[in-house]
């Protein structure tokens, strides 16, 4: 935020049959600078766990974009 920087990570990930985060690793990013941040923020999120047969099951695959952007 100092460096008044803008960027963005993908992240990929599995959700446990809890609801949360794991295996959560970077694809791709703007700038290595944002990988950290992007990964801890993703790794505190969570789900409500896909259901098969009534019962909660992991959903590896998952994807999405974290972007960093200044307020203004």
């Amino acid at each position: 935020q100092r460096r008044k920087l803008e960027g963005w990570v993908q992240v990929r990930f599995t959700i446990s049959t809890a609801g949360s985060v794991k295996d959560a690793s970077v694809i791709k990013s703007s700038d290595a600078l944002f990988e950290r941040n992007a990964l801890q923020a993703v790794n505190k999120w969570k789900y409500q766990p896909q259901m098969q047969a009534g019962k909660p099951t992991e959903t590896p695959g998952q994807q999405v974009v974290v972007r960093f952007k200044m307020k203004g």
